[in-house]
């Protein structure tokens, strides 16, 4: 947070800018930052939350992860567990955070971005811009971000093992659509998987072979997870994975 001096008649600057907070919560859309001021001049703000990883396995035991601060809404680890592509801010920058070697990489410059996931292979990075689409980020060096489709508002969530289709989730109620993209470049072809007027289908993921959909969805009246096969979603009914609290599904790197 800074403070500079400002000639109110003459509506203009007339100093250099000061830093005043070094750390202060703020949202990126909007450009909303939790302070206020009094008439005394008494400044009243909020700090980021810094969140951390950390390695938890089956048996529950920890073991802390040393990141950068800052405040990480979303997060995925890479296909080989040696990354982590993370949203920093509320609405921001995607950065590649090296989990052995340490540091960070801004993989975007511009615009309100988040839901960073992997491809499969881990040499490229899926994000969503807010009010533009999708877009697939190499990390080859070159920075050369590739549009996959003019999607406002989707959010990107798990590739097939070919790397060819991504799934995603848009609308309100949230649904479920698929997106192929062709083997020459240019946009992919959406396409509608799970929708209805008064059900949330959300998080698809793939399996490991391809064959199967996972994703939650409040159908019954409260949240579930579900299992269906892929692409083709019937003749058979959704296989019922957890009853309680199944708000979410996440890939996971193969063992």
């Amino acid at each position: 947070m800074f403070a500079v001096p400002f000639d109110v008649d003459r509506l203009q600057t007339t100093g250099t800018p000061q830093v005043v907070v070094d750390a202060i919560f703020h949202i990126n859309a909007g450009g909303f930052a939790a302070y206020t001021i009094s008439e005394s001049g008494t400044l009243l703000y909020l700090t980021p939350r810094v969140e951390g990883f950390e390695w938890r396995d089956r048996r529950g035991n920890v073991q802390p992860v040393t990141v950068p601060p800052g405040l990480y809404p979303f997060f995925r680890l890479s296909p080989d567990a040696t990354r982590v592509a993370v949203q920093h801010g509320g609405l921001g920058d995607i950065e590649i955070i090296s989990l052995d070697r340490g540091g960070s990489e801004r993989v975007t410059t511009e615009g309100m971005n988040n839901t960073p996931i992997w491809t499969r292979d881990g040499r490229a990075v899926t994000f969503a811009t807010m009010g533009k689409g999708l877009y697939n980020a190499p990390l080859d060096g070159r920075r050369t971000v590739r549009a996959l489709q003019e999607l406002p508002g989707a959010a990107p969530w798990d590739w097939t093992p070919d790397g060819r289709t991504l799934v995603y989730e848009k609308g309100d109620p949230f649904e479920i659509w698929m997106l192929t993209v062709p083997d020459g470049g240019g946009l992919g072809v959406p396409r509608q998987l799970l929708a209805s007027p008064n059900t949330s289908f959300y998080h698809p993921v793939i399996s490991p072979d391809g064959r199967w959909l996972a994703y939650a969805s409040n159908e019954s009246g409260q949240f579930q997870v579900n299992v269906q096969a892929f692409p083709a979603l019937g003749p058979f009914l959704p296989v019922l994975i957890a009853t309680k609290a199944g708000r979410s599904c996440v890939s996971l790197p193969r063992p």
